[in-house]
Order: structure tokens, then sequence, then C-alpha cells
């Protein structure tokens, strides 16, 4: 997959694996095919990647074992590699934000706080950002940033329907139940 400021662009080579014992990836990075150092550092490069179909009668149990395994999921380990790639390039978006959304489940706000705006500063319309920093917010108690944020995100993606649920929990707890009736009403 090539990739560009952090961003998949578009597949460079492709191979059929179908019962074989040779990896595809290892193929392409024993060619020479690969840039993966490089797109670590700089966002732009090539890196391997692949993907499994699922048949859509197993899709309920793939995604129940996906649950399961991101409930048991060893959090520090996540952790240690996204400020690893974040320590290879700081401005990587996706780095940033998944971070700030593994310290979260952790209950560690100000972490969240730290790299949900390390995100925002890399792009200020990210609203999946802006959101996660109005629920840190929230939780430490600071209702007022937490509307800020949220109401950012709306501006950025109106349809982002989760926003306006948080929006209308930080209204609420606020003692401001019109206006949470209001949000409320607009995200039903």
């Amino acid at each position: 997959m090539e990739m560009r400021q952090c961003r998949p662009v578009r597949f460079v080579a492709l191979i059929e694996y179908t019962g074989t014992t040779l990896d595809p990836l290892e193929a392409f990075i024993r060619a020479g095919m690969t840039r993966a150092g490089e797109c670590a550092r700089t966002g732009d490069g090539v890196v391997g990647v692949s993907f499994r179909e699922v048949p859509a009668a197993a899709l309920g149990a793939v995604q129940r074992v996906k649950k399961l395994l991101d409930r048991q999921g060893n959090m520090e380990n996540a952790i240690a590699r996204f400020k690893e790639v974040i320590g290879l390039n700081p401005n990587h978006l996706e780095a940033n934000y998944e971070l700030s959304i593994c310290l979260a489940k952790q209950g560690n706000w100000d972490g969240t706080i730290e790299f949900c705006q390390k995100a925002i500063d890399i792009n200020p319309r990210y609203a999946k950002a802006c959101n996660q920093m109005g629920l840190a917010l929230y939780c430490k108690s600071d209702l007022e940033g937490a509307i800020t944020h949220y109401k950012k995100a709306i501006t950025i993606d109106p349809e982002y329907a989760t926003v306006y649920n948080n929006q209308a929990y930080a209204y609420e707890k606020r003692g401001n139940l019109q206006e949470a009736q209001n949000t409320f009403e607009i995200y039903i």
C-alpha cells in the first residue's frame, strides 16, 4: 500500500494467497518492494498490508471475538507501540488519536487530553478527536470545555450523531435541561 501523509493512496502490487506456505508480505519485503521505515518516519512510503474476507454468515461471530479481544487486549503494549510511532513521526495523526483512545480506556484523562490536542493541532478539522477531547474534559468535570469541543465536532461533521448525545449529557450535567432535551432530540 502506498502511503502519502499517513494516508493510504493505492495498492502498488497484489498477490493472491491461496494455501501457500510462503507469506505474501514476506515476499514483498524480500523483493525490496516496501519502505515501511520511511513511512513510519515521514508518513510517506510503501507498507505491506493484507486483508481477509469473512463470510457474511460468520460476521456476527467475528465481531463478538473482536469485542472480546478488545476487552482483553494488552493496553500497555498498544500504548507503547503508539508512542513508538509518535517518536518516529510526531505528526502521525492516527497514532496520536488512537493513543488518546487507549489512555481514555485506562481513565488517564490528562494523557487523553494531551494526545487529543496533538491530533487536533495536526488536523483542526478532525471531528473524532474533538469529540474524544470533549469526553475527556467531561470526565474531568470541565463541562464548558467539553461542550466547546462537542460544538466544534458538530460544526466539522453535522452528521456525527454520537457527538449530539455526548453534548446533551454535558448540558444535562451542567443543569441546562432544556438545551439537553433539544440536543437529545437532534440526536434521536
